[in-house]
C-alpha cells in the first residue's frame, strides 16, 4: 500500500472516483457532504464497524467489493506499534 497526502478533499475526491487511487480515508461529515454534492459519484463511503461513534471514514469506489468489505470488517490481528500514541504516521507522499 502506497499512502499519499492531498492537500484538500476536492483532489482526493476526484482521484478516488476516477480511480486513481483506491481509498480515501476522511472524515465522515466530509466524506458524506462531497458525495451528496456529486451524486451520482462511483463511490461508496463508510465506517470500520469496530468504531463505536466513527468519526473517521473512507470513500471507495462502489465496484471494489472486496476492498469496501476488507475496510468494513476492520482488523481482526493486534495493532502494528506503528498505530500506538504518540506515532507520526505512515510515510506519505504529497499531491
Amino acid at each position: 500500500m502506497q499512502v499519499v497526502r492531498f492537500p484538500d478533499s476536492n483532489p482526493a475526491f476526484t482521484q478516488v472516483a476516477n480511480g486513481t487511487v483506491d481509498a480515501w480515508v476522511i472524515p465522515l461529515t466530509i466524506g458524506q457532504k462531497d458525495l451528496d454534492e456529486n451524486l451520482p459519484a462511483p463511490l461508496a463511503v463508510g465506517y470500520t464497524k469496530l468504531d463505536k461513534e466513527p468519526t473517521t471514514a473512507w470513500a471507495v469506489v462502489t465496484s471494489d467489493t472486496g476492498l469496501r468489505n476488507e475496510l468494513d470488517v476492520g482488523p481482526t490481528d493486534p495493532l502494528p506499534a506503528e498505530s500506538e500514541p504518540g506515532w507520526r504516521g505512515l510515510p506519505a507522499t504529497n499531491h
